[in-house]
C-alpha cells in the first residue's frame, strides 16, 4: 500500500509541477499583455526549481492524508465522495493556515495574490486523490483475478 501511495505522490507532483509551469506561464503572458513591465522570465524559470518543494511536500503532507481519508471513509457508503472532501478539506485548511499568517484575509488583493496557490493546491489535492483511486480500484481488480 505505502508503495503505491508513494507512486500516486511521485506522478502526483510532477503533474502538479507541470500544471504550475502552464499557470505561471499564462500568467506571465497576460501581465505582458496588460502592460504590465518586469521580466516574467524569472517567474517562469523560478517555476522549474518548484519540483525540488513539490515532490518532499507531497509525499509528506499526502501520503498521511490519504492513508487517513482511507481510514475516515472506508465503511461509508459514499467513500470516494468523502475521500475526496477530505483530501480537499486538509488541502485547503493547510492553505489557509499558511496563508492567513502572512496578511489581513479579508482583502481582495490579498484574495487575487493567493488564488493561483490555492488553484494549485485543490488541483493537486484532487490529481492525488484521483490517481489514488485508480490505484485502489486496480489493486482491488488483481486480488479478485488472483
Amino acid at each position: 500500500m505505502l508503495f503505491c501511495k508513494l507512486k500516486t505522490a511521485l506522478i502526483t507532483s510532477i503533474l502538479t509541477w507541470l500544471f504550475c509551469i502552464g499557470l505561471i506561464t499564462v500568467g506571465g503572458i497576460i501581465y505582458k499583455l496588460m502592460g504590465g513591465e518586469g521580466e516574467i522570465s524569472v517567474a517562469i524559470g523560478g517555476s522549474f526549481l518548484m519540483i525540488i518543494y513539490l515532490i518532499p511536500a507531497i509525499i509528506i503532507i499526502g501520503i498521511p492524508i490519504s492513508v487517513a481519508a482511507d481510514q475516515l471513509t472506508s465503511e461509508s457508503n459514499h467513500r470516494k465522495f468523502y475521500s475526496y472532501i477530505v483530501h480537499n478539506g486538509v488541502g485547503i485548511f493547510l492553505f489557509l493556515l499558511v496563508f492567513s499568517n502572512s496578511k489581513i484575509v479579508n482583502t481582495l488583493d490579498y484574495l487575487i495574490s493567493t488564488s493561483p496557490w490555492l488553484l494549485i493546491v485543490v488541483t493537486s489535492a484532487s490529481l492525488f486523490w484521483r490517481f489514488d483511486e485508480k490505484a485502489k480500484l486496480k489493486s482491488m481488480q488483481f486480488s479478485v483475478n488472483v
